[in-house]
């Protein structure tokens, strides 16, 4: 510590332009000393968080997320502070005011060329992003782990998904099943690696059915 800190009037903005920039931006700004103490933030990171610009000017850096999130960029911070890293990025929760949690994409960097120097933050609402790779990870789990047939085809035809229910059922791969949908020089009604059982057998009569279908996610009961 032992640094002296600039107090919000010591700090010059800029001119007006930049001052309307900053109150007009849709994502979240903050401007910090080198404490990681708030001097100013922007109505889009009040409005993201749901505090006053007043109950945040009270917060330290690290008060924003729960304490994995804030020891990983306090950790960055330092580096800032040391010289070591002039900027540094990381998705990372906040706290919202009514103890809600969401996700923003933080980007640092350090401003040098002023009488003190500061440090600006950048948050970009990323709750929603983050909400739908959480729905397309659980669906795929969902989907690997079933004991169906599961798979999906482009508007071309071409298989796009095929699950281990899929490989077990009709005896391919799924590396080698886009191959499979467009592949005509197996006779029909031939399983793709011989007739050692009757399930392949059945699968490859299945699957030959399937490729004349819409494309759509299909299933077939195991």
């Amino acid at each position: 510590m032992g640094r002296m800190s600039p107090t919000p009037s010591a700090v010059t903005t800029g001119s007006q332009f930049f001052h309307d920039v900053f109150n007009a931006s849709p994502i979240g700004i903050v401007v910090e000393d080198l404490e990681g103490q708030p001097l100013f933030v922007n109505p889009a990171f009040c409005a993201f968080l749901g505090f006053s610009e007043e109950e945040l000017h009270n917060k330290h850096c690290v008060d924003f997320s729960p304490a994995e999130d804030a020891a990983k960029d306090w950790a960055l911070f330092q580096q800032l502070r040391a010289g070591s890293i002039d900027h540094y990025q990381l998705e990372k929760r906040y706290f919202r005011r009514d103890g809600s949690l969401v996700w923003g994409n933080l980007s640092i960097s350090l401003l040098k060329n002023q009488a003190f120097p500061l440090v600006i933050a950048m948050v970009e609402d990323i709750t929603a992003k983050k909400a739908a790779e959480e729905a397309r990870f659980r669906h795929a789990a969902i989907v690997e782990s079933s004991h169906d047939a599961i798979i999906s085809k482009s508007l071309q035809g071409e298989v796009t998904s095929w699950n281990s229910g899929a490989e077990r059922m009709f005896g391919y791969t799924e590396a080698e099943a886009p191959r499979a949908a467009d592949h005509d020089s197996h006779p029909p009604g031939t399983p793709r690696r011989g007739e050692r059982n009757s399930r392949k057998a059945w699968g490859w009569r299945a699957h030959r059915a399937l490729r004349n279908q819409a494309p759509y996610e299909n299933r077939a009961s195991h």
